[in-house]
């Protein structure tokens, strides 16, 4: 067991500091008298997007490390049945804890899988679909309004920044809701991307996410709301998003296998987060 990374482990508070000096005080006196692992970001390094920086000391919301271990197993339980997925050995929590460190709270298995992969998205006229010679998947909306700064620039106080602004944007450009998607597809260049596009597409309030989990039982694939069904790319493989699109047709198609969620019509897809990113709202053709 690592034991620097614990079940108790909070993840922070939030916390915005310029000066270097007075940020580094910041770090010791957070360290020693609350014992939170201090997170922020960094230019040089996407690994460090939630590490310290040298322009802003960025924290995140008091939970436990444990949560993100939910999207972690999750995702990789979900690649056990993706034939294209690098990482499908079983993992459980205990062996996620025991994952070496990569930067504070995040361990290996927080972190995505880099690789080589190629993916075609063909987006055509709404009129040829009656020619497919498959079911027609359809972009009921899109979301991309920004509304924060960049996270290489200055974060958030609440969550990872560019992720409010385009889910809002999203469910105001259809008639359905949260309450109406089948799977969730998001973005998970790191664990607490994935908590974050959650809480902003309104699954769950900010800040509710660890309840909201149910210890994974909700984003399961027999759960409420199926999470990142081919493993996300913590498991499955950085595609840098196009595999959540991929894998958003296959569900909608009906064609995904073992990890296929029953009677599928409605997905939800994120990329990126922190940096310049997007939703979409894809439905099944006559869904």
């Amino acid at each position: 067991m690592n034991t620097h990374r614990t079940e108790a482990t909070p993840i922070g508070v939030y916390l915005l500091v310029e000066n270097r000096l007075v940020r580094e005080s910041f770090m010791r006196l957070f360290r020693k008298r609350a014992g939170l692992a201090v997170v922020g970001q960094s230019q040089s390094c996407a690994a460090a997007i939630e590490e310290l920086a040298d322009k802003a000391c960025d924290v995140l919301l008091l939970s436990s490390v444990e949560m993100l271990g939910m999207i972690a197993v999750n995702g990789r339980a979900n690649a056990a049945r993706n034939p294209r997925a690098i990482y499908r050995d079983p993992m459980t929590m205990d062996d996620y804890f025991a994952a070496r460190m990569i930067t504070t709270p995040f361990g290996l298995f927080d972190c995505d899988v880099p690789c080589d992969a190629s993916i075609a998205v063909v987006v055509s006229d709404a009129s040829v679909t009656a020619d497919l010679p498959k079911p027609a998947v359809r972009v009921d909306a899109v979301g991309t309004q920004i509304l924060e700064r960049v996270s290489w620039d200055q974060g958030t106080l609440t969550h990872e920044p560019q992720v409010i602004g385009q889910s809002a944007h999203l469910w105001s450009r259809t008639t359905l809701g949260p309450e109406d998607v089948d799977l969730a597809l998001v973005y998970d260049g790191f664990t607490f991307n994935a908590i974050s596009w959650l809480e902003a597409l309104g699954f769950c309030g900010f800040g509710e996410a660890e309840g909201w989990l149910d210890g994974g039982k909700r984003i399961a694939l027999d759960g409420e709301l199926p999470v990142n069904t081919h493993g996300g790319q913590l498991s499955e493989g950085r595609t840098h998003g196009f595999g959540f699109i991929y894998e958003a047709v296959a569900q909608l198609r009906h064609e995904a296998g073992e990890r296929q969620v029953a009677d599928a019509a409605t997905a939800v897809v994120s990329t990126g987060g922190g940096t310049p990113s997007g939703v979409l709202l894809l439905r099944r053709d006559g869904a």
